[in-house]
């Protein structure tokens, strides 16, 4: 962006004769300033943002993938639960399918308040 305003400030610069072309220059000079200023914020906003989303897409995967890990083995402690050998076995999978369908039901509460 700089180079678009090289040669109209060379040109500035060379015809400094009189006190009315420096305030020119010097309003020149702040009008670079405060555009520079401008573009560093803007420059900020968007690496701020960008870190943001980034963030968010990160946690929004590690919840879908807790989500579908949950769902995936819902039915295997089931059938490991009904097939235990013992009454150790059979509380321990019945421990895990409560401890799994909590993970659920909280998805699930967590998914409807993000749609309200």
């Amino acid at each position: 962006m700089a180079y678009e305003y090289e040669e109209s400030n060379k040109q500035i610069v060379f015809t400094v004769d009189n006190e009315s072309s420096m305030n020119q220059l010097n309003e020149r000079i702040k009008e670079l300033e405060e555009v520079y200023q401008k573009a560093r914020l803007l420059d900020g906003i968007v690496i701020s943002t960008k870190k943001h989303l980034s963030e968010q897409e990160r946690k929004a995967k590690a919840f879908d993938e807790v989500k579908q890990y949950a769902l995936s083995k819902n039915k295997d402690f089931e059938d490991r639960k009904d097939t235990a050998r013992s009454n150790k076995e059979f509380n321990y999978f019945n421990t895990l399918q409560i401890a799994n369908r909590a993970i659920i039901n909280k998805c699930k509460q967590l998914e409807d308040k993000q749609n309200d």
